[in-house]
């Protein structure tokens, strides 16, 4: 039986999990810090692989499926949450929260200072 239940991974310093994503994945560092290596990319002529460092508590989207490289700069722990899983649309209401503040309390504010 298949779960929507992200798995955490823990890796070891120096350990390096390559593994398929689809597009619209996101990788999420809990905790430690990581080097991400995504899919190489055609640009004039030359291949790309660009290599991002993550730190817990950052995530970065899968933009292109395909396999992606993730070095543990340090003992760490991932989450790789999938394009339609419940965390994932979870995380997006959490980051929208935090943007634009939670409804409500800007239209308070703004009455606030109308009166005052």
């Amino acid at each position: 039986m298949e779960t929507d239940i992200p798995r955490k991974t823990p890796l070891a310093r120096g350990e390096i999990l390559r593994m398929p994503a689809e597009r619209g994945a996101t990788v999420l560092v809990l905790d430690g810090r990581v080097a991400l290596r995504t899919v190489p990319e055609w640009l004039a002529e030359h291949v790309l692989a660009p290599r991002l460092i993550l730190c817990a508590g950052e995530t970065q989207p899968v933009c292109v499926a395909g396999w992606l490289e993730i070095e543990a700069l340090g003992d760490a722990q991932i989450v790789i949450v999938a394009p339609h899983s419940p965390l994932r649309a979870a995380l997006r209401r959490c980051w929208v929260l935090i943007r634009d503040g939670i409804p409500g309390r800007r239209r308070r504010l703004a009455l606030r200072l109308r009166r005052g």
